[in-house]
């Protein structure tokens, strides 16, 4: 996180204006206690990208600033709401964050204060341990999207709707920004029917991208964009970071007693005189209605199963899905040992219902 010394002429409204920030003229991360320097969160800040029209929200929980913000506020069907979730050590000692593991954030959509969409975004930055200490001054930043659609796939109806993020070391700390969705009032309707035999997949071969690291559609850490596609312009490309974790899934409805089939191209990115040491997890983890995770199938391709610098096709299916399914998420975990320096590309996926 940058610091940013206070001059001759500044006001908390000119430092916030400046920077991107909630204008907050009584405290500007409490000015006074941190000798006349303010605290700016490390992300990019885009004035075009995320004009001051744009949704912004913070909270204060003990000397940490949570932030949260969305490029708008309004949003028609179709388009994915970006989201940067923040916060800052504004204190003047190290604080210690304590996860059950590597996952640090829960984002929560409610609608007329009814949770309809709920999705976790992972940081395998230290994934050895759940905890890591925030220096003063330090921020941590996630960016995630919301496609307008709840946890079965259906799009939501417009109205009003709230962004909450969740600081999983404390469930009582979260920050929220509302947004409006704007359209027709058409009712639920159901992107894909519960068995349909073309792909429920969306952006299946990753041509669009939020930015250089997330997939449209697609939640993602450690990831990145490539050029060396199976087809089209751009594959995903699964350890950005080598040797740390990555995660790429998306979510698409599903049905008790149906048979889904995935289909994949994967390969091998190992540079001549590289070690290649990694495991490739593709996972469906199963749903109820409530969000709870009734069932999981997992195959798990090692690294002699996938060829270096050459797609190979895999095929798996889930065997019938229990009672009570109501979505599923396709989730590809790639998953180093110490010393690893190769990475996975992944392009061209499918998810069709046979049955």
């Amino acid at each position: 996180m940058a610091t940013y010394k206070i001059k001759g002429g500044d006001t908390p409204g000119r430092v916030a204006d400046r920077h991107g920030l909630m204008p907050q003229p009584a405290k500007l991360n409490n000015i006074k206690d941190f000798r006349q320097s303010a605290y700016i969160p490390d992300y990019d800040y885009n004035y075009y990208e995320y004009p001051r029209d744009s949704e912004y929200a913070t909270r204060y929980y003990d000397g940490i600033r949570y932030d949260i913000r969305t490029r708008r506020r309004r949003y028609y069907h179709g388009e994915d709401i970006p989201v940067i979730f923040s916060y800052c050590n504004l204190s003047e000692r190290p604080r210690i964050f304590r996860y059950p593991d590597g996952r640090r954030v829960n984002f929560v959509v409610m609608h007329h204060g009814r949770e309809i969409r709920r999705w976790t975004d992972a940081d395998f930055a230290d994934y050895k341990s759940g905890d890591f200490v925030l220096q003063p001054g330090e921020c941590r930043t996630y960016r995630t999207s919301w496609d307008l659609r709840d946890h079965r796939g259906y799009y939501v109806n417009h109205g009003p709707h709230i962004i909450r993020a969740y600081d999983r070391s404390d469930r009582r700390r979260y920050v929220e920004a509302g947004v409006e969705v704007l359209g027709p009032e058409t009712g639920p309707s159901k992107v894909y029917s519960p068995c349909s035999r073309s792909n429920m997949l969306r952006n299946p071969g990753f041509e669009e991208w939020l930015d250089r690291n997330v997939p449209e559609n697609w939640s993602a850490a450690n990831v990145n964009r490539s050029r060396m596609a199976h087809s089209g312009n751009y594959a995903a490309e699964l350890g950005a970071a080598a040797d740390k974790r990555a995660l790429l899934s998306q979510s698409v409805p599903g049905e008790p007693g149906r048979i889904y089939e995935v289909t994949l191209w994967a390969s091998e990115n190992l540079l001549l005189g590289r070690k290649s040491d990694f495991s490739l997890e593709v996972a469906i983890f199963v749903y109820n209605s409530l969000g709870r995770q009734i069932g999981r199938v997992d195959p798990v391709y090692k690294p002699d199963s996938l060829p270096n610098g050459t797609y190979q096709q895999y095929t798996f299916t889930t065997g019938v899905l229990p009672f009570g399914t109501d979505w599923m998420e396709l989730r590809f975990e790639f998953r180093p040992t110490t010393g690893n320096t190769s990475t996975v590309l992944v392009d061209d996926v499918s998810l069709r219902c046979m049955k």
